[in-house]
């Protein structure tokens, strides 16, 4: 199934435009602000507080499963 959909050209030209200012700022934001890494140090003390509980349950919910 085509769709046609008319698209004037300065809107397309408009949010490419503003589609490179947003990734030229967020670039910006992460060079200056280590976003990754932060994230990551944030994450890894829950994923290894969690991960054995999770992984518990799942084998719990696996081993339920194939008994009926």
């Amino acid at each position: 199934m085509e769709h046609d959909f008319p698209v004037n050209g300065s809107y397309a030209v408009a949010a490419i435009q503003m589609l490179l200012g947003v990734s030229i700022i967020f670039q910006g934001i992460v060079k200056r602000y280590d976003i990754f890494g932060m994230l990551i140090r944030a994450v890894v003390p829950y994923f290894y507080s969690f991960s054995p509980a999770v992984m518990l349950v799942y084998m719990l919910y696996v081993v339920s499963y194939n008994l009926k």
